[in-house]
């Protein structure tokens, strides 16, 4: 065997050798990439309602907006998606998901499936191709404007206090609205304005939100007591503002929306959304265009 045809083998084998080793030790055995007209913090929301509604699915952490680390059990095996999201621009960001088959975690059984990775491959395609399905098909179901810096609304209101998840707000005001719209039309209290929310606690890492639902009121002297609703002033503060266009269930679309045009502006906010809805979910119609007026307050400097 003449020298040449030695390197060439040679050269062969080393390009195999560190073929298998990158196989047998990147931390992950499948990665999907591509790019979605939104903000991270959209996809973020997107991702985690499609786990919800996911068998076997759930989300294990969100450390930030734009990490999610998922977990899907199947029948023979569980599947760890890793999400990235990086914005771009205004309007585009880039997803990369990294996938982790918990059998293949062992370098023999990595080393011997090295040439049949085609059902993770596909798991993860049709994964991925429903959870875009689903992306593309809310990006349709809503719209969002950037108004103007303007003052959040001054109110006095009955409300309640109420706290969970964000994708569940839309759920505790439904539950509640009878609730308070009956206790003032018992009591002959005369509203000022439409129904609000005002969120006083937003930890984003955990998705969970502490908030007051109000139905704005005229202030009186008297008023009757009831041991779940209360009253309070909201005062009026220097904020963003947005108006949301869609069904409530994902009116905080708005809420990233606004820290992204605050960040790019460098402007400091407060994350203590105030939403003021426009439209009585109770009597139907086009979801797509309820309209909900979307502030987040300015910080003083």
């Amino acid at each position: 065997m003449n020298k040449k045809i030695r390197y060439t083998l040679a050269g062969v084998f080393i390009i195999l050798l560190a073929s298998l080793a990158w196989v047998a030790f990147k931390p992950y055995h499948y990665a999907i990439q591509f790019q979605s007209k939104t903000l991270p913090g959209v996809i973020n929301q997107t991702i985690k309602v499609w786990s919800i509604n996911l068998k076997g699915s759930d989300v294990e952490e969100s450390p930030s907006v734009n990490l999610i680390k998922q977990r899907i059990k199947t029948k023979n095996t569980t599947y760890f998606y890793n999400w990235e999201l990086t914005q771009k621009s205004d309007s585009l960001t880039k997803v990369r998901v990294e996938v982790i088959d918990s059998t293949q975690n062992n370098l023999l059984a990595r080393l011997s499936n090295v040439f049949q990775k085609e059902k993770i491959k596909k798991t993860s395609v049709e994964n991925v191709k429903a959870l875009l399905e689903i992306l593309n098909e809310h990006l349709e179901d809503h719209e969002v404007v950037i108004d103007e810096q303007t003052a959040s609304p001054s109110v006095f209101c009955a409300y309640v206090p109420l706290k969970g998840i964000q994708p569940q707000k839309a759920k505790g005001m439904m539950l509640h609205y009878n609730l308070i719209s009956d206790f003032i039309l018992k009591h002959g209290i005369e509203t000022n304005g439409n129904p609000m929310v005002e969120v006083y606690n937003w930890e984003m890492e955990k998705d969970s939100i502490h908030y007051n639902f109000c139905f704005p009121i005229i202030m009186k002297d008297s008023l009757p007591e009831d041991p779940l609703i209360k009253y309070k002033q909201i005062d009026s503060k220097n904020a963003l503002k947005a108006t949301y266009y869609g069904n409530y269930m994902s009116s905080d679309r708005a809420w990233y929306a606004l820290q992204s045009y605050a960040e790019n502006n460098s402007i400091d906010l407060e994350n203590t959304p105030i939403e003021v809805f426009h439209n009585n979910p109770m009597q139907g119609g086009d979801d797509t265009k309820w309209k909900t007026e979307v502030y987040l307050p300015i910080k003083d400097k």
